[in-house]
């Protein structure tokens, strides 16, 4: 029996919970250039080293940090947070730093208001892992769904209703209850720093963008033949990005009426904005173009061009920057969300995706699965992407299993979609065109197709260079673990690619009733494609498939072969119902 002091004692401990709001100090906290010392002096001019400006902390009960300030020999080691009084002037203590690469959990000091943290310029911009967040009290009987607006909410409403949204996704966390359910309104969010591991549930309701990167409304005019503009960056941009002239379609990627999809929504041209590529040649040198738009960075300005009579302040250019992640495993449903100018990284997560558009970002896909032990798929856009569409990686602990259902993944350089070691990825529908390959299992990982299409994918395009091999569906790889590299098709379909179906091994990769047309050099390569019912694998289906079928079910053959080959009734198992089928086959293909 409970006692009554039991009873109130886990009332208050309810009404006391705690729970975690993820404030992850991505690269554009770290703004300032130094290291801050213990004494609140900055140190050092390297644009490796920096800081953040003043972070509030009011409300924090503590920082948990993943960090780098020194090497494992350093000498010379700096405070990973310096805390200051309300004045925001006053140093009132410090955290200093170990060697390598930390975690730290450090609660805050009832004298600090404000707090600097140090950082590695390299480490944050490249990381992927927790830098930072802040465990916050929640409030008394807080809400399971909170509604947010960046049209007209207000950061004095109450969130509990659509007619009575918060302004800011900061306060919207700091009323929802653990793992809680954010709905977020018809409208665009504009760089909005979402941690996945806050929700159970990230729902749009309408037109729902969330825009990310840097945006270049004004900038230097420098030729106004060439259209070129110049800007100073306070941030590198590696040479295998693109920027994007936002929101005018690339004119390019008109979608051909031969080739209309239901998976295009109607829409006229593939890309919503147009890429503008990097150029090694010197801006001077750059042809007068508004089809072919260029990059360049020179001496820390960059510069670009567009089309003649652009207005930056309507149509600006962005570099695609941040990233929409999770920094703890957590079970998550997202829906109805577009994610523009950054990748979704899923690491270590559960749960389903469904019409969640991301596109027009340099990472190594779009979507980055990581660790996601199983994650539905369904109706989502990969697009426009630096590297593959939907790119899924895993370790020995954490394996990855995605299964995709009529997804689009076009115009990436690299794959539409890939798995890797310790993944499988599993297709149903879908289409994959204009990438640099279609779909592409590597190094170890398996997936299977059916009812899929891959089309136009190749090295002919400015986006995918010229050394991809323009496969539409291929196994490519040599794994480094025991599983082989694998992919399995059945009824698919691959047209006007390179190399239709391949797998670069053989190996147990097969195709089943699969076709390939207008590939320019193999339909099929290293892969066989069987028709179901060729139980004996010798390209014909009549009578002594029948025998080799009921030997196997009698058990007087060793014969092996592929049972889907052989299933005719697709219920995974081999029986006289699929004797049955198979005789039917035969006589619906006599003349």
């Amino acid at each position: 029996m409970i006692s009554n002091a039991a009873i109130s004692q886990n009332a208050i401990d309810t009404l006391n919970q705690e729970k975690t709001i993820y404030q992850f100090l991505t690269a554009r906290s770290f703004s300032e250039t130094g290291l801050v010392r213990a004494n609140g002096r900055v140190s050092g001019t390297a644009t490796s080293y920096v800081h953040t400006k003043m972070v509030d902390m009011q409300g924090v009960k503590k920082l948990l940090l993943h960090n780098k300030l020194a090497s494992e020999t350093a000498t010379t080691l700096y405070p990973v947070v310096v805390w200051y009084a309300e004045d925001s002037l006053t140093v009132v203590g410090s955290y200093e730093a170990l060697r390598g690469e930390k975690d730290y959990e450090i609660s805050v000091p009832s004298s600090a208001r404000y707090a600097i943290i140090n950082s590695l310029k390299t480490f944050a911009l490249q990381t992927t892992r927790l830098v930072c967040h802040a465990d916050y009290k929640c409030q008394n009987n807080a809400p399971d769904i909170v509604y947010v607006s960046s049209q007209c909410g207000n950061d004095g409403n109450d969130g509990l209703t659509a007619a009575a949204p918060v302004l800011s996704i900061n306060q919207a966390n700091r009323i929802l209850s653990p793992r809680g359910t954010l709905v977020m309104l018809d409208g665009d969010y504009y760089s909005p720093e979402i941690d996945l591991a806050n929700y159970e549930g990230l729902i749009g309701q309408g037109n729902v963008r969330i825009i990310n990167g840097f945006k270049i409304d004004n900038a230097n005019l420098v030729d106004t033949v060439k259209t070129l503009y110049s800007i100073k960056l306070p941030f590198s941009v590696p040479s295998t990005s693109f920027l994007w002239l936002h929101e005018v379609p690339d004119t390019i990627t008109r979608i051909k009426e031969n080739e209309r999809h239901f998976l295009h929504g109607g829409r006229k041209y593939r890309m919503p904005s147009t890429r503008i590529y990097h150029s090694d040649e010197n801006y001077e040198n750059w042809q007068n173009s508004d089809s072919i738009l260029h990059w360049t960075v020179s001496n820390g300005t960059l510069y670009f061009t567009v089309p003649r009579e652009t207005d930056l302040s309507a149509t600006p250019v962005v570099v695609p920057r941040y990233d929409v992640y999770s920094s703890s495993e957590n079970h998550i449903t997202i829906n109805n969300i577009k994610i523009l100018y950054s990748c979704l990284l899923l690491n270590n997560l559960t749960g389903s995706l469904e019409n969640v558009s991301v596109g027009m970002c340099n990472a190594t896909g779009a979507f980055n699965f990581a660790g996601c032990k199983t994650m539905d798929v369904i109706s989502c856009e990969a697009f426009g992407s630096s590297n593959d569409g939907f790119n899924t990686h895993a370790s020995v602990e954490n394996n990855s299993e995605i299964s995709f259902e009529n997804c689009y993944g076009h115009d990436n350089s690299d794959d539409g979609e890939s798995c890797h070691e310790y993944s499988k990825s599993h297709h149903l529908g879908g289409l994959f065109e204009y990438n640099g390959n279609g779909i592409t299992p590597a190094s170890g990982g398996q997936t299977s197709c059916k009812e899929t299409i891959t089309r136009n994918n190749g090295p002919w395009y400015l986006w995918t260079g010229t050394n991809r091999e323009g496969t539409g569906f291929s196994a490519q790889g040599i794994s480094s673990t025991e599983t082989e590299t694998a992919i399995f098709c059945r009824n698919c379909i691959s047209i006007n690619n390179i190399v239709g179906f391949n797998a670069i091994r053989g190996g147990i990769s097969y195709a089943i009733n699969c076709s390939a047309t207008n590939n320019s050099k193999f339909n099929f390569l290293n892969i066989q494609n069987f028709q179901v019912g060729d139980v004996d694998g010798n390209g014909v289906v009549n009578v002594s498939d029948i025998t080799t079928l009921v030997n196997y079910i009698l058990g007087n053959t060793s014969n092996s072969f592929i049972n889907d080959i052989a299933d005719i009734d697709k219920n995974n198992r081999l029986d006289v119902n699929d004797v049955v089928g198979l005789l039917n086959i035969i006589l619906q293909e006599r003349p």
